[in-house]
């Protein structure tokens, strides 16, 4: 039988039959025939969808359908746990159950969140020796307990109870000691178990990082995931950020020290080199680079302390002297001597901290003499427990064009929000970021009706966000809309500056009203926020960059969404910095080709917050005058989506 996608999803298709109260939309099959015209003609897409176009769907039924024909496998990569769990769980089982076609689907998680069965029984062996506190043998008894159930695919995910993260560091799957076939738990690993399942898989869900990590690894000849024809990145206006994560460089303070504390042991825990019966040189080594780890950080603060307008950006090489990466090296010698003459359950564990050790060394050289010269190197965190040295792929586009466009045959990228404005060119600020400038583009209208369901209210008279009287005056403002809405607000900030001072100014006045106020970073995370805000109905919440985007509050609980600040990238950051100089260097206005169309997209993801269905009305209050006096604030005026735009004069009287 040869179905398309109109057969499926258009009116007296298979879905409709199968489900009472599905409806052909011209959106979804729009976007549908554009992604199998991409399966069958072997071209990239990239299609801006918005919420409620159903678009899932719209790319999951080609896929079923080009399977054997035009593909032999499609990964299909989101950037949220809550959308792989909604395609695996609901989509695609409605798919199975609907269409005359065999497949299967299966999720794909990173190494690290598997339990390691030979780990785990060296860790219980081990584990008064391990874990001397009773809560922590307890955990570990736990998931020996969770192992032994039927049916489980032995993941950190699917446990009904919390590890702790030093036992679970203890006991997780890891490439780098891996026996393979020469383990006596090879049969029932779940890894490989997993492994054999993804090969056998005609369609993989997987988050976007480890799609990232696959492709940066394949360079040196490593796959995280089997070879397929087709890659699908929903939530696509996530990929840069995580592309620019998985191709660069990281040594952090606190994972360096992570490694050398497992090492040595700490407080009544014996640590490997003791329980390895490592020579007593081996500990006095792990000392000094425990040491040297810190004078290191310390070194990176001491920089950023005296050099504050660089805002962390490695200037020139070795302005910040290497003290560690000899020490490691010279430590990862004598961790692949004491390895050859330990027991191999202690040996694998040992190389394994030798490879983390000698590649951090490696990162730190490369880093530090900013060798790359297509990375931006940079200190972040400097002064903290957390501080980093990292480098980061200036533009990201030609890796991805490199690494994924052209070795990938058919990629599709869709998310609510992508382009500029509403047409088809004014995705090209999103195409020349990622590298997909031989991509089609399609931008779909919106199926809800902004003329009558949201209104956009920019002001005049205001304070500039950067002067000293703006926070004040723009309270007194945003008291009278919260009046008027009765609460039921996201307040989207862009720095945590910003929003503290919001938050000292209305707290207070907040609270006599007897509205539940949520600010990001205190007592709850992102999750327990947003059902507290849903359920209570008149909350207001104050938010950072998280809830710009893949946030959902259909319904009444949400009428006003409040942009202090329009979001434009900090020109002193240092990837934005460098990518500037290098749009400079080519004779383009930086300002114009970078920093306006990244806070246009990021306002029209804020805006986006409002509408999440046909019944949601509401106001999108922005208190940045720029909008209104700046020629540019058109641009912004134009992501509204048709709403209609109300000037407020807030001049004083």
């Amino acid at each position: 039988m040869n179905l398309t996608v109109r057969d499926i999803l258009g009116q007296g298709g298979a879905l409709s039959r199968r489900q009472e109260n599905f409806r052909e939309r011209a959106t979804q099959l729009s976007m549908a025939e554009a992604v199998a015209a991409s399966f069958a003609e072997k071209h990239h897409l990239v299609c801006e969808a918005p919420t409620g176009v159903g678009k899932s769907l719209a790319y999951l039924v080609p896929s079923v359908l080009a399977l054997g024909k035009h593909v032999r496998r499609v990964v299909v990569a989101t950037h949220t746990v809550a959308l792989q769990d909604q395609l695996l769980q609901k989509d695609l089982p409605l798919l199975q159950s609907t269409l005359p076609y065999e497949f299967t689907a299966v999720r794909a998680v990173g190494r690290g969140r598997y339990v390691g069965l030979r780990r785990l029984r060296i860790a219980l062996h081990e584990a008064r020796e391990l874990f001397p506190d009773a809560e922590r043998q307890e955990a570990l008894e736990r998931v020996a307990e969770f192992v032994e159930e039927d049916g489980v695919d032995g993941t950190r995910d699917e446990m009904d109870l919390r590890v702790p993260d030093d036992v679970w560091i203890e006991v997780h799957s890891d490439g780098d000691n891996c026996q393979g076939a020469r383990c006596a738990h090879h049969e029932q690993c779940f890894w490989f178990g997993a492994r054999r399942r993804l090969e056998q898989a005609d369609i993989i869900v997987a988050n976007h990082a480890l799609v990232m990590r696959d492709l940066a690894l394949r360079r040196v000849g490593v796959q995280l995931l089997p070879d397929y024809d087709a890659l699908i990145l929903d939530e696509a206006h996530c990929v840069e950020q995580v592309a620019q994560d998985c191709f660069g460089r990281e040594v952090r303070q606190s994972s360096l020290l992570g490694v050398l504390t497992r090492l040595r042991g700490k407080g009544a825990a014996r640590g490997l080199l003791d329980r390895a019966h490592c020579k007593p040189e081996v500990g006095v080594q792990v000392l000094r680079c425990i040491e040297s780890t810190r004078a290191q950080f310390a070194l990176v603060g001491e920089w950023h302390a005296q050099n504050p307008l660089m805002n962390g950006r490695l200037n020139e090489p070795g302005c910040i002297d290497n003290v560690l990466s000899l020490t490691l090296r010279s430590f990862v010698s004598a961790l692949d001597n004491a390895a050859g003459e330990a027991e191999e359950s202690h040996a694998a564990e040992l190389r394994s901290a030798a490879l983390r050790l000698n590649a951090a060394a490696d990162d730190l050289e490369e880093v530090l003499q900013l060798r790359d010269e297509d990375h931006v190197q940079f200190a972040e965190d400097a002064g903290t427990k957390s501080a980093a040295l990292m480098a980061r792929p200036i533009d990201v586009a030609a890796v991805l064009e490199r690494e994924m466009f052209s070795k990938v045959p058919v990629v599709v990228l869709t998310s609510a929000t992508l382009a500029t404005g509403p047409a088809a060119s004014d995705l090209n600020h999103f195409v020349a970021k990622i590298g997909a400038e031989n991509a089609l583009r399609l931008v779909l209208p919106s199926p809800f009706d902004f003329g009558a369901q949201a209104e956009l209210h920019i002001v005049k008279g205001l304070p500039k966000p950067d002067e000293p009287a703006f926070v004040e005056r723009a309270c007194a403002v945003l008291k009278e809309y919260l009046q008027r809405t009765g609460g039921g607000a996201f307040l989207l900030f862009t720095s945590r500056k910003m929003m503290e001072e919001f938050r000292v100014v209305l707290w207070g006045w907040l609270q006599t009203r007897g509205w539940l106020t949520l600010v990001q970073g205190g007592e709850f995370d992102r999750s327990s926020m947003l059902e507290r805000f849903r359920s209570d109905g008149n909350a207001v919440l104050f938010g950072l960059e998280s809830f710009w985007h893949g946030v959902d509050v259909p319904g009444p609980a949400l009428r006003l969404v409040v942009i202090p600040r329009l979001p434009f990238p900090v020109p002193t950051e240092p990837l934005q910095q460098a990518q500037a100089r290098r749009a400079e260097a080519r004779g383009q206005n930086a300002f114009r080709h970078i920093s306006l169309p990244t806070a246009v997209v990021r306002f029209r993801q804020g805006f986006g917050r409002l509408i999440r269905s046909e019944d949601d009305e509401g106001i999108v209050l922005c208190l940045d005058v720029r909008m209104h006096e700046k020629p540019y604030g058109r641009q912004f005026q134009r992501g509204a989506s048709g709403a209609p735009i109300t000037v407020v004069d807030c001049t004083p009287q």
